[in-house]
This record gives structure tokens, sequence and C-alpha cells, in this order.
């Protein structure tokens, strides 16, 4: 009964509890219902693609017991069982009576029904999506953790007049439990419906984005263990996190609490010249540095958790950017055995479908580099690709991604002297090099070739094709089939590469959606935690600031001691953060290049952002909390016990 009265006529801080715990499901369960949704698709496309068959083998008799469906085709028998789980001793046991020869394994479907002798993807997911759910679980209950006890810390008073007249330790511990499961259940209701709808719109989002990837849309889907696995996660969290709380409260002594002996260490700051309102509020700070160290908490979590997940992506975004190796231009057209006719076709259709195009021809010969030309020696070319240009020289430079003792490298250099001694039809030819790169030519740059822009082309290329590559704002595939069909050029090759260009965008894109959905959840939990923990301050020092208030402080001023206690706790967050983001980066940067060649990041936008922001959160949470202090009030509040 106290536990509800209490929950009722604090029903505001009550809402940002159940709020935290709403947070809290809307997140680990959309996680869940991402993975399961995608596991129903990987079993649709392995049906669609393999079959929806569990084994099949050569056999001269079907079997009959524990077959939910069996089909023989060109004397092969696929089977279905009614129970997968047992799809290989079933197997096993019916080839030791009867002869079966070629037997075959839908492995990759029944892996993901987590039936597998070897790798189990259902087993691989669960697993992953544990480890996930065990890192968020971590700092979120640290967070909700800090709501019950900011909760306990405001109610010491309460708590102890209640073992004053009676009421034991372990009542008190089971109406703080009691109050957690209450918060709990409502927080789980309302989650699930809200993650029901809020994953729908994901998932429509992903498939709008990618449906170029995928043979068919991801649609909603309640794999059990996917589902109840991130409950059992928010319940163990809201429980474990209520019970240190309720055991401290349980232990509260009664005449300290009564008195509010525990609650102020005094500061000597006589010695310190500053303005009285700086005074006031560092003083307020050392005095009750144990009230702000939930919000201090809360500030060291969010600036980790933003800047760990920003470093994520952009690391991510940067290993993209760096070793993408798709091309500048949007379409790619080449005619096949072209002539001159052809040429000038092509070119009227480039004038009027791009704004920006390279149309040349082309030839590729064997050639061979003396070894007096390179820089080094760790180039070998064997192609030269000819193309015709207003100028004749070699481009002295290799730009590609390569693969050397499994990590990928960037090559961007010049390889060559200023002139090359190149082999040209049984010739040995001198040409000037530069590092002067036309539209559209820097994917040909690769060791393997040497590219030879030169105004003399027919002097080398007897047959040739015709290239054309182009910037353009339009769809080209239909046109490209409408010219190919009013030229009558059937020779023709089209590549979009816009398509790839978009999709590889639309990836990122999911990307940072997936990312910072997170991320904001998690942020709006600590946020949540924060207006809490300054609500419990404000309470308590109700008539402090009252007095305060009384004295003739004014309103700028109070406005000002809340600025300058914000500064000092997210100050204090922040210093504790920074050797751990530093640390978090150097970690994530050395695990990436083992991988990739990439350069240490340091996040120091996001560090500026989120203290900004985390500022102002506090000092508007302050400012809206302390509203009540009027002129009207301030003898209402010092005279009230606020028991």
């Amino acid at each position: 009964m106290i536990t509800l009265k209490y929950l009722i006529k604090n029903k505001k801080r009550t809402f940002i509890t159940i709020s935290s715990v709403i947070l809290v499901t809307i997140l680990f369960l959309c996680i869940g219902l991402l993975f399961s949704s995608i596991r129903d698709y990987m079993i649709d496309d392995i049906i669609k693609t393999r079959g929806n068959y569990h084994v099949k083998l050569e056999t001269d008799k079907v079997p009959k017991t524990h077959v939910k469906k069996a089909v023989t085709q060109d004397n092969i028998t696929y089977i279905v069982y009614k129970n997968i789980d047992k799809t290989y001793i079933y197997t096993e046991k019916f080839c030791q009576k009867q002869k079966c020869q070629n037997i075959s394994y839908n492995t990759e479907l029944l892996s993901l029904y987590g039936v597998s002798k070897n790798t189990n993807m259902k087993d691989t997911l669960i697993s992953i999506l544990i480890t996930i759910l065990v890192i968020l679980s971590f700092c979120i209950m640290i967070i909700i953790y800090n709501s019950f006890m900011v909760s306990v810390m405001e109610r010491k008073k309460q708590f102890s007049i209640l073992k004053s007249i009676g009421m034991t330790k372990f009542k008190i511990r089971n109406m703080i439990i009691l109050e957690s499961l209450i918060i709990l259940l409502c927080g789980l209701f309302i989650g699930f419906f809200i993650s029901v709808n809020f994953m729908f719109i994901i998932l429509n989002i992903i498939n709008n984005l990618l449906s170029e990837l995928f043979t068919e849309d991801l649609k909603l889907s309640f794999y059990l263990p996917f589902v109840l696995i991130p409950f059992v996660f928010v319940i163990l969290i809201v429980i474990l996190s209520a019970f240190i709380p309720a055991y401290k409260a349980s232990k509260l002594n009664i005449i300290e609490n009564i008195h509010n002996q525990d609650e102020y260490h005094y500061k000597s700051l006589d010695k310190l010249k500053m303005p009285i309102t700086l005074k006031l509020a560092y003083f307020n700070y050392k005095r009750c540095h144990k009230k702000y160290r939930p919000i201090i908490l809360c500030v060291f979590i969010s600036i980790i958790l933003y800047t760990s997940f920003s470093m994520y992506l952009n690391y991510g975004l940067k290993s993209i950017h760096d070793f993408n190796t798709l091309p500048n231009y949007d379409s790619q057209v080449t005619i096949l055995d072209s002539n001159q006719d052809k040429y000038q076709k092509l070119k009227v259709f480039a004038q009027e479908n791009s704004h920006k195009y390279n149309l040349f021809n082309v030839c590729t010969q064997t050639t061979k580099v003396s070894s007096k030309s390179y820089l080094n020696n760790n180039f070998h070319n064997h192609n030269l690709l000819i193309i015709e240009g207003n100028d004749e020289y070699i481009i002295n430079r290799i730009k590609q991604v390569e693969t050397k003792n499994n990590k990928m490298l960037k090559i961007n250099q010049k390889y060559l002297k200023k002139e090359a001694d190149i082999k040209v039809q049984s010739k040995n030819i001198r040409f000037k090099t530069k590092n002067k790169i036309p539209f559209g030519i820097t994917n040909f740059l690769t060791k393997d070739n040497v590219v030879l822009i030169t105004n003399h082309f027919s002097n080398y290329c007897q047959k040739y094709n015709t290239m054309l590559l182009m910037k353009s704002d339009i769809d080209l595939k239909s046109k490209i089939t409408k010219f190919s069909e009013k030229s009558s050029i059937t020779n023709i090759e089209y590549v979009d590469v816009r398509k790839a260009n978009k999709i590889m965008n639309n990836i990122i894109t999911v990307i940072k959606i997936l990312l910072y959905g997170t991320l904001a959840l998690v942020l709006l939990i600590v946020i949540s935690s924060i207006i809490n923990t300054i609500w419990a301050s404000t309470s308590l020092r109700s008539r402090e600031l009252a007095v305060l208030k009384s004295i003739g402080l004014t309103q700028k001023q109070m406005r000002l001691i809340l600025l300058y206690e914000s500064l000092y706790v997210t100050f204090k967050g922040f210093f504790l953060a920074v050797p751990f983001v530093i640390l978090i980066s150097y970690i994530l940067h050395q695990s990436l290049i083992r991988v990739f060649q990439i350069n240490l990041l340091f996040p120091f936008k996001e560090l500026c952002l989120s203290f900004i922001i985390l500022v102002i959160v506090i000092y508007l949470t302050m400012l809206i909390m302390h509203r009540k202090f009027n002129t009207s009030k301030i003898v209402s509040i010092i005279t009230n016990e606020n028991i």
C-alpha cells in the first residue's frame, strides 16, 4: 500500500523511471526482433534457392517412420522429417538398415534451425545477440541503478521513520523491490507494443534502401529465443539495479538520517577569490559531492557511449571510402570492335545525356617496361592500355587496393621515372611520364597496367573498342537500349555504376540508422536518469535554495549558480571519460590495422559536441526543476519538514 501511494504521489518521477525501462525494452527487443527477422529471411532465401528438404539421398526404399514428406525425383529422394532436430539421427539409423548413396544434408537450412554437426548458425546468432546485450546491459544497469539509488537517497528520512515505528529491514527491502517490479511490468508491457511498431518502421526503411540486395523483403518475425532473451535481460537489469538500493535502504541508520547528519561535508572557501555565485556553486558541489556522483556517472557513460559509437562508425566509413574501388562516374558504355561511325554516334549520345563524360578509343597490348624505368623493383607491368587522347604520355600513378599478408593496403604513388622505355609492337619507345589522370581513368591504374595516353592512336591500334564514361543525373539504362536499337549497334555493353554506388551508400545509411538509433535510445535512458537524479537533488536542497532566495539572491544569480554547477558536474565526468575514450580509440585502431592500413582517429569533435549537449541538458533540467522557488513559496519551503 505504501509502495503504490509513493508511486502515485510522485507520478512524474515514476513516469520518468518507467520511461527508462520502456526505452531499455525497446532497445533490447528491437535488437532481438532484428536478429529474428534476419534469421527468417535467411531461411526463406535458402528454401527458395536450394529447396525445403532436410536431407537428400539415393535409396531403393523410401523411409516412412518419422518422415513428414518424401519426394523422389531422378532416383534422388528428398526427405523432410517431422522433428528436424533429429535429422542426422534418423538418417543414420535408416541408412544402417537400408543401402544409401550420395547422402547430402541441407546444412545451411539445418544450421539456422540449430541442427548441425559443424557450424550452428542459430547458436552463432544467439551468441552474437547475447554479447551485444551483455555489453549494453553493463552500462544501462549502472544508469537504472542510479534511478533507484536516488529514489532511496531522497527517502532516507522516510525509511528511517518507518524503521523507528517497527517496520523490519525485510519489509523495507521488499517495498523497494515491489516498486521495481511494478515499474518493470509497466515498462515491459508498454515497451513491447512500441518495439513491435518501431521495428516494423525500421524494417520498411531497410527494405526500401536495400531492395537491390534482397531477393525478398525482410519481414517482422517473432522467433521465441530472440524475443525471450531480451526480456530476460531487461528483467535481470531492473531487478539487480533495484536490489542494492533496497539492501542499503534496509541498513539505514535511524538517528543519522532523521536529522540528515550524513549529507554535508563543509569546505572552507575563505581563501578563494571568486564571485559569490561561483563560490556558492563550488561550495555546494564540494559539500554534496555524493549527490552528484550519479549525474557524473551518467555523464561519464554517455560520453564514452557516444564517442565509442561514433568512432566505430567513423572508422567504418573511413575504411569504406579509403578502400572503395567504385569508379567516380555513373555509367560505362563500351562498343566492341568499334569504328569511326559508331564513335561519332556515341559522342552525340554523350553530349545529350550527360554533364561530364570521357569518350575515347582503347586497345590493349602485351608490353615490357625496361627495369631502368622503374623507381623501384616492386612493379612489373605486363599490359599496355592505349587510350586515344590529345597528348602522348604514360600516366605515372598507381591507384589500387591490394591484399598483402591478409591486410588490405591502399596504393597511391608514382612508380616510373620522368621517362620510361616501353616495348610496343616489337619496338622500344621512350615516353614521357606525367601525373595527369583524365576523368574516369583512375580504375585502370593498377599494377598490371601501363596506361598510355596518345594522339597517335592509329599507329598502335588497328582493332579497338570505344568506351564512354559518363556523369549523369538521369537513369541511362533505357536510353542506352533505345540508342542501341536506333543506331543498329548490337555489340554494345552497359555497366550501371550508379547502381553499385547507390547500394553502397544505402548500406552505409542502414548502418548509420542502426548504430545511431541504438545510441539515441541509450542516451535517452541516460538523460532520463540525469533528470531523475536532479529531481531528487532538487527535493533535498529545497530549503537551502529557499533560504538563499530569502536573503536576497536574485533570479539571475540563481541561474548562474545552476549553470556553474552544471559545468562542474560535466567537467568532472568529461575528464574522467577522456582517458577511456583515448584507450577505446587505440584498441579499436589496433584491431582494424590487422585488416586495413588506416590512420589513428581521435574523436575531438564528438567529445566537444557531447560536452556541450550534456551541459545544456543538465542546466535546463536544473532550471526547470527550480522554477518553484519563487517569492510566494519561500516561507512554506523553509518551514516544511518534507518528511
